[in-house]
């Protein structure tokens, strides 16, 4: 299963989105303060803007409390903006 996923992630070309892209971050990820540091690379993907949103903790403990909590905010905020 393992190879099969990094075939297809290996494999995949995405195409050019004609939409905004939301990027949700952790402040601990931040590696530097260059803007395509902080898009990490979205932007050539999409012909709008990259809005990014910083969430408190880590990739890895996002998705636990109390860091899930402004992680819920943050999305129900994002998705309650007109398209």
């Amino acid at each position: 299963m393992l190879q099969a996923n990094t075939q297809a992630f290996l494999s995949y070309t995405p195409n050019s989105y004609d939409g905004e892209i939301t990027l949700l971050r952790t402040y601990r990820s931040l590696g530097g303060d260059r803007a395509q540091e902080l898009i990490l690379g979205w932007q050539q993907f999409s012909t709008q803007t990259v809005q990014v949103h910083f969430l408190p903790g880590r990739h890895l403990t996002l998705l636990r409390s109390p860091h899930v909590q402004q992680l819920a905010e943050t999305l129900q905020t994002c998705l309650q903006q007109p398209q």
